[in-house]
């Protein structure tokens, strides 16, 4: 368990680290009159531990660097010496921006995930974090994000048959239960009867992983039409009969990224209790291999009535994306709608791990994701949406295919794609998360969830859309 609590003073602490930009700040030297700040001056490194008090201080002098700089290295500070956060205490200066402050403790509370879900259950682990600061930092929200990030990246770093559609289900209710938004469920035989055929066609060759989570989260002070939120929520993804290879396919336990940035979103909404109306569409399903799964080729009605050629089978994200899209969009007539998907390598060719694509004719919308991006560390990058990329998709016998027959431009056709669907709506964006949601990680060997997307949507909301 993770809490970051205010406590001013506190002398009794195993382990200290202080927080400044200059050592020559107001007020530091008197908190600490037993540390040589002659000697912390002399040193260029990140991180300095030296004899203090009843145990180590832990220097940490990051001058003016940017949020996700802080962030990135907090969180390695913190996975390679965790064991110093058993009892903690945090001394901020005053000269201490807010900005960094959450910078620091986000990378604090994602490097001390423990990714170690499956292991042999030992007692839990508590840290006991303290932080001293003077200013207004809202403490209780960065726990709540932190709590949430982390819940997420649970979810995404679950394997496929820890993490399928009922068992998200589940999941979800328990969350809604005790945060107080609205989630209801519907399996393989609902989704039928509603007509979401292009979900259904991919996961036809294992019907009882299908499903769809409907969440919605309205404070009765917000009037206005719903922010609508749509994740992409493949639980596993092995291309279909378009199969992978073999080597890393394990890691595509993370094609539901995007689908659970979507449920960390509403529920750190409602744990905040922002003023606003906000509703989330997961689509779900296990893409796979069986004798009745979907061929190249075939062509499917989505649930908007336009029909769609599969030319590959492993661009299957996108036809999630169709019904939940239309479906959204038809019922609540949202004021703005943002899909967020893990849905192309061409976005890691692009980009690599620094940022997410994203796609908008709005400006207002690309101003405020790009802003907030950079506040936070959630960056994002605008690519097109010109016309010629969405020619690219045309089919000759449906009214548009599942990918084009050009090895170029992937992100933007794929951008195309759902924008198809969208109903030519005024506010739509589309966020590819493929080399952000899931990465290289301090606290683990492997590549794992990063949690990239929760916040960047609630904050969004929160910034833009409340009252």
């Amino acid at each position: 368990m993770i809490e970051f609590k205010k406590e001013l003073g506190r002398e009794n602490a195993a382990n200290y680290i202080i927080l400044c930009n200059e050592l020559n700040c107001p007020g530091l030297q008197e908190k600490f009159p037993n540390l040589n700040f002659d000697v912390l001056r002399q040193q260029k490194n990140l991180k300095i531990l030296c004899p203090f008090l009843n145990g180590v201080v832990m220097f940490v002098d990051l001058g003016h660097l940017p949020y996700h700089k802080i962030k990135s290295k907090l969180c390695k500070i913190t996975a390679e010496n965790k064991s110093m956060f058993f009892d903690m205490h945090l001394v901020v200066s005053e000269d201490y921006s807010n900005e960094s402050l959450d910078a620091v403790l986000s990378g604090i509370g994602i490097g001390l995930y423990d990714i170690g879900l499956y292991k042999e259950k030992k007692d839990p682990q508590l840290f006991h974090i303290t932080v001293d600061y003077k200013n207004d930092f809202d403490l209780q929200k960065l726990n709540y994000s932190v709590m949430t990030q982390n819940h997420v990246m649970n979810l995404i770093n679950a394997p496929g048959n820890k993490a399928n559609a009922p068992i998200l289900a589940e999941a979800t209710k328990s969350s809604a239960k005790d945060y107080g938004y609205s989630c209801q469920y519907y399996d393989d035989s609902a989704l039928e009867s509603m007509n979401m055929e292009a979900v259904r066609t991919v996961g036809r060759a294992c019907k009882e992983f299908t499903g769809m989570l409907e969440l919605e989260y309205k404070h009765p002070d917000f009037k206005e039409k719903p922010i609508l939120l749509v994740g992409k929520g493949v639980t596993f993804d092995t291309g279909g009969l378009s199969l992978k290879g073999s080597q890393n396919m394990h890691f595509m336990k993370c094609d539901m990224g995007g689908g659970a940035a979507v449920l960390g979103a509403v529920e750190l909404i409602a744990k905040l209790g922002l003023k606003t109306h906000v509703v989330g569409l997961v689509p779900m399903a296990q893409n796979s291999v069986a004798g009745n799964a979907v061929l190249p080729g075939d062509v499917i009605t989505s649930y908007s009535g336009k029909t769609i050629e599969i030319i590959d089978t492993d661009a299957e994200g996108r036809l999630l994306l169709a019904d939940a899209v239309s479906y959204g969009n038809k019922k609540y007539s949202p004021q703005v709608l943002i899909d967020i998907a893990t849905l192309t390598g061409a976005a890691v060719r692009t980009f690599g791990y620094e940022c997410a694509a994203f796609f908008s004719d709005n400006e207002e919308l690309f101003q405020q994701f790009n802003g907030l991006g950079k506040t936070i560390g959630e960056r994002i990058w605008r690519l097109p949406l010109w016309e010629e990329y969405g020619r690219e998709m045309n089919s000759d016998i449906a009214d548009i295919k599942n990918l084009s027959a050009k090895p170029m431009a992937g992100a933007s056709t794929a951008a195309k794609f759902v924008e198809f669907f969208t109903d030519e709506h005024p506010k739509w964006a589309h966020i590819d998360i493929a080399g952000v949601a899931f990465g290289n990680n301090p606290f683990s060997k492997d590549k794992s969830a990063t949690g990239y997307g929760v916040r960047l949507l609630a904050d969004w909301i929160e910034e833009n859309y409340c009252v």
